[in-house]
């Protein structure tokens, strides 16, 4: 019903009481004879004119479907809105921005899911017994274990970046962001942390293989090693083998051997990896030869206090771990 005044509503009542008809003061007033019926409808009932409170529009779905529709995402969390729509066959019953505000009322609010390894039985397993075992030791203990581990660093990273710009220059050659196929060239490197702040950054072959691997211990260990330090290196083949175990016994290297697999989130050097990527990408390399000299300056340039403090994040990340009965933790 339209928005009629209401001395107009006023005068409808007063003629409808007087006798005259309903059409006649339609065609009076200038008012549609529906909302003439529904006004003096609404009169004889209530005893006012004045219009009931209203929650506004109808809901175009039941109650029913808006809890399968909850339910079907629950079930299937990756399902974009669109799929979830077309599935519970609401696509022509309500638009996607309502399927979008179902969703988030429920709570059930779209973000970007993290990034994990893919874990089964075995990994999980290990994971667990492993935080169980280590949960004794003492935070003394852990700050005699060196952290190591392999990271690619490439010259054209994936990393969104932000550029600022006038409107319409889009796509000018200085504001875009150019990319190469599969990162273009890259760097593998090997590096090493101790709690004292200690570090080491080594440039390796493009193939890391047992004989590599042992080169590289061969000319970074013997500047970190002491008496009382233990090695941690994760489950990599050429971590594993049988020619770089017996190097290790040969060279009396003290390590870890049931560091379980899958698991980057108990080393912390993966936190020192992602701070050198952002710092290195910040820094603009355009060869390999100036990407390997700004690696190095970014590694050395990190806070002594940040390791201390990944190094005191060991005891919480294996209870994060613990609690989620060896799956993957926020770390």
């Amino acid at each position: 019903m339209t928005d009629i005044p209401d001395a107009i509503r006023h005068l409808i009542v007063d003629k409808v009481n007087q006798g005259e008809s309903q059409r006649k003061v339609s065609l009076q007033l200038n008012v549609c004879l529906s909302t003439v019926n529904e006004i003096v409808k609404r009169y004889r009932s209530t005893g006012s004119t004045d219009n009931r409170c209203r929650s506004g529009r109808p809901k175009k779905t039941t109650e029913r479907e808006r809890r399968f529709l909850c339910q079907l995402s629950k079930k299937e969390p990756f399902m974009s809105p669109r799929q979830l729509l077309r599935d519970a066959e609401l696509a022509n019953q309500i638009s996607l921005r309502s399927a979008r505000r179902i969703l988030s009322a429920s709570g059930l609010v779209g973000r970007i899911a993290a990034r994990k390894p893919l874990l089964n039985k075995k990994h999980i397993r290990q994971r667990n017994s492993f935080c169980k075992d280590y949960l004794q030791m003492t935070a003394s203990a852990w700050g005699n274990v060196i952290f190591t581990d392999e990271m690619r660093i490439e010259l054209y990273g994936s990393r969104r970046a932000y550029v600022r710009r006038k409107v319409g220059m889009r796509f000018h050659n200085e504001y875009v962001c150019k990319t190469v196929k599969f990162g273009g060239r890259s760097l593998l490197l090997w590096g090493a942390i101790k709690e004292d702040g200690s570090r080491i950054l080594l440039r390796c072959p493009k193939i890391m293989n047992s004989a590599a691997y042992q080169s590289v211990l061969n000319e970074g260990l013997p500047d970190i090693y002491s008496r009382h330090s233990v090695l941690m290196h994760d489950g990599a083949p050429c971590h594993r083998s049988m020619s770089t175990k017996l190097y290790l016994e040969r060279k009396k290297i003290c390590y870890i051997s049931d560091w379980p697999s899958q698991s980057p989130d108990l080393n912390i050097i993966e936190n020192m990896w992602a701070v050198l990527k952002r710092n290195v990408s910040q820094r603009f390399p355009h060869t390999i030869e100036e990407l390997w000299e700004v690696a190095k300056k970014e590694w050395y340039a990190i806070d002594n206090a940040y390791i201390r403090k990944l190094y005191a994040s060991i005891p919480r990340r294996l209870n994060a771990v613990r609690k989620m009965h060896g799956k993957q933790s926020k770390y």
